[in-house]
């Protein structure tokens, strides 16, 4: 269970840096 929730921060943390670098290219 650690490790998965580990596992799930670390997919959390990277997909919303992905949705940001989509979001500024999308609406700059």
């Amino acid at each position: 269970m650690d490790i998965k929730q580990k596992g799930w921060q670390s997919f959390s943390a990277s997909a919303r840096a992905h949705l940001g670098t989509v979001y500024g290219y999308v609406y700059s």
